[in-house]
């Protein structure tokens, strides 16, 4: 079944590629691996919305820091 896997793996690439697209027009300053990190943490049960403001508070104070 290594068609099944592959094929598999290639369709979860592209949904990650669209992911990106779609968080890159948002700004969202996640880069492909910690928007990779995100969706698996979805995936295996994390509470999307508190991922969300984790995330968006975390960013938030990395750019405090870089500024000041």
């Amino acid at each position: 079944m290594p068609d099944a896997r592959s094929a598999k793996q290639q369709a979860a690439k592209e949904v990650l590629e669209v992911l990106n697209e779609i968080s890159t027009l948002l700004n969202t300053g996640l880069d492909t691996t910690s928007l990779s990190l995100c969706v698996s943490l979805v995936e295996n049960g994390v509470n999307p919305e508190a991922l969300a403001v984790s995330t968006h508070s975390f960013i938030s104070g990395m750019a405090l820091t870089s500024h000041g």
